[in-house]
């Protein structure tokens, strides 16, 4: 694989297709991945096709788990703004009304479905 390309596409994500670039070897397998074409790069794929994912690692469990750690991490996110809200920090009117209506509407789904936060206020005070 030469210098320039990368066994890793930048921005592959799972959800996302993205064009990418192929080179492939004299037995066409694919040699190296690039965002942008060149003489050698000029097979044009995309981040969905079952051997660029194959090639580059991304397999459907891979893609699972990142979605999974996302979910996480929005929970966590919520969270940490409800946290910033309570102790001043920001004002939920300071957030664009984009990020209010969301946040407002994920708010509703969780209590409406367990009422979960990280931080329970019936035990004593807020630790994170």
């Amino acid at each position: 694989m030469d210098s320039s390309s990368s066994t890793k596409a930048p921005s592959c994500s799972p959800t996302r297709s993205t064009t990418l670039f192929l080179r492939r070897d004299a037995r066409g397998h694919i040699a190296s991945v690039r965002n942008t074409a060149d003489s050698e790069h000029t097979e044009v794929s995309n981040s969905a096709n079952p051997e660029l994912r194959a090639y580059l690692g991304l397999d459907d469990e891979s893609s699972e788990a990142l979605s999974a750690s996302d979910a996480d991490l929005v929970r966590v996110i919520d969270d940490l703004v409800d946290v910033m809200i309570q102790k001043q920090l920001i004002r939920f009117t300071d957030l664009p009304s984009a990020a209010q209506d969301k946040l407002l509407h994920r708010r509703r789904l969780r209590h409406a479905l367990n009422g979960q936060s990280l931080l329970d206020n019936t035990d004593g005070p807020d630790i994170i």
